[in-house]
């Protein structure tokens, strides 16, 4: 870049610098105005000003230079191939000056026709649709609950009014925690009129989403077994989170169900049982149950009658000698690592 190029970028950099300041001293100085003149803090109003504020970001317009790298690099590599092409970054450090000489060579017409090209290009290319990762789209629904929160909350803060808001995720096969949100007086209402927390409410609302059953639907025959079976282990596993995350603060999603060895990983490790088990037998996947077995179960998860609870050092005790003297019964309850096999080594002759 000549000299003459780089005072012109360094001069319009300072102008757009001077003219965001001036612009945020105007903002800060009529919100102040307004704070003023209302009785409100700066930081209410400046709140008020940015709520369900978003910032697009508009597509940069096409470069006729890179038009021209892009052309110049395509017959560079034309009858390559794959493993052997030149990438764009080690082909501008190779060739960078040499390819800035040819273009300031270009005359304005010709520069002009590479930009056309360029634009002609973008226009014909196929845009393939964008496949969500699913950390991705769980963050995208917190952004979008966080911004309808933030309007909400400035709305109520301007007409005194209360609210409750919750978002659950839709299918058994997102993962991310419910978002919430509850004025003072509706939170006051959830515990009078239902005798649950906010979270506990949402939790409800979820395990309603994720069943299905908002669709009227007479039988559950028309779900497929994968997808109840799905739905009893996602139940399970949110409750067994959400009483490990109350009693130890270990977070959702770190430690799976153990069902393989329920009584000594989950009962005894954990202190929890799942209380009410519908079925005869210990506690199984779900996996493992059939099309009946599972409806009674489910069944049973959704209308609380086998639900996780804590137990008391008198009641663990006593299934802890229960467990024992089934063992020495010769049942199998805990469920023990294999030893690790190992391979003899052979007798090495030694040197004479």
């Amino acid at each position: 870049m000549t000299d003459e190029a780089k005072e012109r970028r360094q001069a319009k950099q300072v102008r757009l610098t001077k003219a965001v300041q001036e612009a945020q001293t105007e903002y800060y100085a009529k919100a102040g105005e307004i704070a003023v003149t209302h009785g409100r803090s700066l930081e209410w109003v400046v709140g008020q000003l940015h709520l369900g504020g978003r910032r697009l970001a508009r597509k940069r317009a096409v470069s006729p230079w890179s038009t021209f790298i892009a052309r110049q690099l395509r017959k560079l590599n034309q009858g390559k191939a794959k493993g052997d092409k030149l990438s764009i970054s080690k082909f501008l450090g190779e060739d960078g000056p040499e390819l800035q000489d040819a273009y300031e060579k270009l005359t304005k017409s010709e520069k002009e026709a590479l930009k056309e090209e360029g634009e002609r290009s973008r226009s014909e290319k196929k845009v393939l649709p964008m496949r969500k990762s699913e950390k991705a789209v769980q963050k995208d629904f917190h952004d979008t609950f966080k911004a309808v929160a933030n309007e909400v909350h400035g709305g109520l803060q301007r007409t005194q009014g209360e609210a409750i808001m919750i978002g659950v995720r839709g299918d058994v096969t997102q993962y991310g925690a419910p978002e919430i949100y509850v004025s003072p007086k509706a939170k006051a209402f959830l515990g009078k009129a239902f005798g649950m927390t906010p979270e506990q409410f949402a939790l409800k609302l979820e395990a309603f989403v994720l069943a299905d059953l908002g669709n009227d639907h007479t039988s559950r025959s028309k779900k497929s077994m994968n997808d109840d079976q799905s739905t009893a282990r996602t139940w399970i596993q949110e409750g067994h989170d959400t009483l490990l995350f109350k009693q130890k603060r270990i977070k959702p999603g770190t430690v799976k169900m153990n069902y393989r060895n329920y009584e000594g990983k989950v009962v005894e490790e954990h202190k929890m049982e799942l209380r009410g088990w519908p079925l005869p037998g210990p506690v199984q996947n779900p996996g493992h149950l059939k099309r009946q077995e599972l409806t009674t179960l489910l069944r049973a998860l959704e209308n609380q009658t086998c639900r996780w609870e804590a137990m008391t050092d008198l009641k663990l005790a006593a299934r802890i000698q229960r467990n024992q003297e089934r063992e020495d019964r010769g049942e199998q309850v805990y469920i023990r690592r294999k030893s690790r096999k190992t391979t003899p080594h052979a007798d090495v002759p030694s040197s004479t």
